[in-house]
């Protein structure tokens, strides 16, 4: 299946659009909410780092009509980073990428056998704040819970060297910049990882 789509990456530019007029004080529902409920944008339960893993038959990213990353075999992964996320929750996704058994063994077997490691297959990173975006309110997401630009930056980069240093081929896009990513997804296969 070939599917084709641009992520918009300009993380200030989406905070600006997730403002919306405020109530009074007194039409404003006064609701009991905890700290720590699991449904509270900061609660020790929530997710914090998400990653859509997609098993491709190859795939590339394009930014201003230039191609700046490109893979055969392997997986596409879309990385977004929380306002909370550290390096626990980068080992943990990392091991997850490269030890999860997505690909099957032989050609005419259809049971996942394999990991992306074990086939010496390719990674295409791309980033996506987009990823936090909540719809739960109104008509425009609100990107409250990703993490600050310069912060996700660092997050992301230091991602990709730990995923680079288990010697696979891994290519990127670019952070914060508007990207066509181009796939074409084997099965289709797409999966939704959260720490």
């Amino acid at each position: 299946m070939d599917i084709c789509f641009s992520n918009f990456l300009d993380v200030d530019a989406a905070r600006l659009y997730s403002i919306t007029p405020s109530l009074p004080h007194s039409l404003t529902p006064s609701l009991p909410h905890s700290p720590h409920s699991p449904h509270s944008p900061h609660s020790p339960h929530s997710p914090a780092m998400r990653v859509i893993i997609q098993r491709v038959k190859s795939s590339q990213v394009t930014v201003d009509g230039e191609v700046i990353g490109k893979i055969g075999r392997g997986l596409n992964l879309l990385v977004g980073i929380c306002d909370r996320d550290t390096e626990t929750e980068l080992d943990w996704m990392v091991r997850k990428c490269l030890e999860l058994r997505l690909f099957p063994e032989s050609e005419g077997n259809s049971r996942w056998q394999k990991s992306i490691q074990e086939i010496q297959g390719e990674l295409l990173v791309v980033s996506q704040f987009t990823l936090y975006g909540d719809c739960r309110k109104g008509r425009r997401p609100s990107f409250d819970r990703s993490a600050n630009p310069q912060v996700a930056e660092d997050l992301y980069n230091r991602f990709v060297d730990k995923l680079r240093s288990s010697g696979l081929k891994v290519e990127t896009g670019q952070f914060g910049a508007m990207m066509e990513v181009a796939i074409t997804n084997d099965g289709p296969v797409t999966l939704i990882l959260e720490k």
